[in-house]
């Protein structure tokens, strides 16, 4: 019988499961990993995680100095915070980072765009930002699940704080999203066991069908995606 996985584990970041009860799930990691990786060259010296949670991509990060910073009421392992801050204002120096990522987490920020002010305000000139967020998922650490952000909304709060967009990438089109619909549909409508399982084997093909076919459709950007990955830059004054 299967048993769920530890969703908050670095392993599912860090290597994403496709298969019929991770399928969602691995639509947005493989992608905020995919992109991490490809960004990794841009993100060294001295790095800020924002909203770092349990550091899962920490590993894959070779820089200088690695700092986190979440809130108090984080669900993640506060002793994995090496500052803890309101939400809103990083308790840093003007320009104390060469670097900064921040991944799923302006779906729960109070502010955005006083998260992004500060951390303009503490990324160094010319330093590179990674910053990811959902558009089609469903609640999540609830009640702080406040907002979601389009390709145009994520660039907006980047260019009106002191930033230059070096690029978004989407998480999959209309296909992924219908694949999450589907799972998301089937999880309120059938959630006992066997059942559940036996109904996810049997969609999983047709699926993994519709997967494969939104890798070959591509509309840049897409008229809807499961979310953004970005990678923007402070600018000089």
């Amino acid at each position: 019988m299967f048993n769920p996985p530890d969703y908050s584990k670095s392993s599912n970041f860090l290597n994403p499961k496709l298969g019929p009860w991770t399928f969602v799930l691995y639509l947005h990691r493989r992608k905020i990993l995919d992109s991490l990786l490809e960004n990794l060259p841009h993100l060294k010296g001295t790095l800020l995680d924002v909203g770092c949670g349990n550091k899962p991509y920490r590993s894959l990060i070779d820089c200088k100095e690695y700092v986190g910073v979440d809130i108090a009421s984080s669900p993640h392992l506060s002793e994995n915070f090496d500052k803890v801050f309101d939400g809103l204002h990083l308790p840093f120096a003007d320009e104390s980072f060469d670097s900064i990522i921040c991944t799923e987490v302006i779906e729960h920020c109070i502010d955005p765009d006083m998260l992004f002010k500060e951390m303009s305000r503490v990324l160094k000139m010319g330093g590179y930002a990674f910053i990811t967020a959902p558009m089609f998922i469903e609640h999540h650490e609830i009640p702080y699940d406040l907002r979601r952000l389009t390709y145009y909304g994520m660039k907006q709060l980047s260019e009106e704080n002191g930033f230059t967009v070096k690029a978004i990438e989407d998480r999959g089109s209309i296909f992924c999203v219908l694949i999450s619909s589907i799972y998301l549909v089937l999880s309120q409508l059938i959630s006992k066991r066997p059942f559940s399982d036996i109904l996810l084997w049997i969609v999983f093909p047709f699926t993994y069908f519709l997967y494969k076919i939104d890798a070959v459709r591509k509309r840049d950007p897409p008229i809807l995606s499961l979310g953004w990955q970005m990678l923007i830059a402070k600018n000089y004054n």
